[in-house]
């Protein structure tokens, strides 16, 4: 990969890009300490604020997007913590 690319995907200032190619392209773990510092500055960002907004409005679509949007981040129930359980439950009635 292209050198500018790659500082580019790695900016500080996205830490939702910079998650995906740590993990992704340079293949690091998840108790890699440069995954363990992005995911937490990804946790405290405001990306991520606006998207526990979206999970809590009544629109579904809006939960869809907000779920969605934290799985192409890669984060995950135990990230995200179980406060999400009956906004994605809620979820059931709309699908089924």
């Amino acid at each position: 990969m292209d050198e500018k690319i790659l500082e580019w995907l790695l900016a500080e200032d996205t830490p939702e890009v910079r998650l995906r190619t740590l993990k992704e392209c340079l293949k690091l773990s998840d108790d890699d300490i440069k995954v363990i510092e992005c995911k937490n500055k990804l946790l405290q960002s405001k990306v991520y604020e606006r998207a526990l907004k979206k999970l809590k409005k009544e629109k579904p679509w809006s939960k869809f997007d907000a779920i969605m949007a934290f799985a192409e981040w890669g984060l995950t129930r135990a990230d995200i913590g179980s406060g999400i359980d009956e906004e994605v439950f809620s979820l059931q009635n709309f699908i089924f």
